[in-house]
């Protein structure tokens, strides 16, 4: 019985919790951030304009909040 009751948490916690919840909460996590990455890096006349306005912007804001 103990064998048993050992190998039902074994492949509870294992499969259910690791493999199902957490690993594929990473890697949807990480598919997420590899498809920001990817439009983040277009070669884009207008995304260089952006990301460059936003880089000032921020650091503007910092230069102001720091006092």
């Amino acid at each position: 019985p103990i064998k048993i009751i050992g190998r039902v948490l074994w492949l509870t916690v294992d499969f259910v919790l690791i493999e199902k919840t957490i690993i594929n909460s990473l890697r949807e996590g990480i598919a997420f951030l590899c498809k920001v990455a990817a439009f983040l890096n277009k070669s884009s006349i207008w995304m260089h304009l952006v990301l460059t306005l936003c880089g000032i912007g921020i650091m503007l804001l910092y230069y102001y909040m720091r006092g």
